[in-house]
């Protein structure tokens, strides 16, 4: 329940919900200070669940995983942490870049069916990691900066920054998980959004599927979010004019509710917010919260 949160002293950086209605927001100060992570039940009562590493720190992905245990990623961090549910503490890290093969930055990350993670993001040279639950750690190598990861019926949906000859392209690529050996297939283009009129310069920011299999894209755009109802369809927005633009993350909750944190948007002098989004319409699994 975002009305606890004051947004005149607090910003929603990003949001994990787990399976019995919680959800777990980070969050700064209006001045870009660290608060930690907070939880909020579903009748709205707001209890600190997690300190801060360092005074300007927040979490830009987070994702409720096995054991009900909420991890998480660090701005411009290699590595993955996770949260200890029986104290307010820190996180501590769950895989970091001295692993092998040692991990980039990573900006998102999601489970599969068997509670592997899957993450990309950016640095030198990037890639798409699987960690299992042993930590052990396999690269696929990919050309782009990641910055969305969804899984969804066998497959992969990276959101990817294309660098391109003129000007980057923001595109969404489907690849398959391999059942046998959980390898990846082939990637192909599932959305390009800076091909569509009217996009061009916007960038994707977040990515969602809903038990019918429509895709929803977030982007820093006008529109906020876009609804996508299959490979190659053409965006329709999300709720026109009631979202609003520059949509920062998102995560659907157990029911028919999506959580959307907005950026701030200073000529409209509206701040960072979380949004409840009722959806009318169920989730596709997370199967880390499974």
């Amino acid at each position: 329940n975002a009305d606890s949160i004051d947004f005149t002293k607090e910003e929603a950086a990003s949001v994990a919900a787990d399976k019995y209605g919680n959800i777990f927001v980070s969050m700064t100060s209006t001045s870009g200070l660290g608060l930690g992570v907070y939880k909020f039940g579903p009748n709205g009562t707001r209890t600190k669940y997690a300190l801060n590493i360092g005074a300007f720190t927040s979490y830009p992905s987070m994702k409720v995983g096995p054991g009900d245990t909420v991890f998480a990623t660090l701005v411009g961090q290699a590595g993955i942490l996770y949260f200890d549910p029986t104290t307010v503490a820190a996180p501590k890290f769950f895989v970091i870049g001295t692993t092998n093969p040692p991990l980039k930055i990573v900006k998102d990350f999601d489970y599969d069916a068997q509670k592997n993670i899957w993450a990309g993001g950016d640095g030198l040279g990037a890639g798409i990691f699987r960690i299992d639950r042993l930590k052990n750690v396999t690269e696929f190598p990919f050309s782009g900066v990641v910055n969305a990861v969804r899984v969804y019926n066998n497959a992969l949906y990276v959101a990817a920054t294309i660098a391109t000859s003129a000007s980057p392209s923001e595109i969404v690529y489907k690849i398959p998980i391999n059942a046998a050996d959980t390898s990846l297939g082939t990637p192909v283009k599932y959305f390009e959004l800076t091909a569509q009129s009217g996009y061009e310069s916007n960038k994707i920011t977040a990515i969602a599927f809903d038990a019918d299999g429509v895709m929803y894209v977030g982007t820093n755009g006008t529109a906020g979010i876009l609804v996508v109802t299959g490979q190659n369809a053409a965006p329709t927005p999300l709720y026109f004019g009631l979202i609003g633009s520059s949509v920062l993350t998102f995560q659907w909750g157990t029911g028919t509710v999506l959580y959307v944190v907005k950026l701030n948007d200073v000529s409209s002098k509206t701040p960072q917010v979380l949004l409840k989004v009722d959806m009318q319409k169920q989730s596709a699994p997370y199967y880390g919260r499974e």
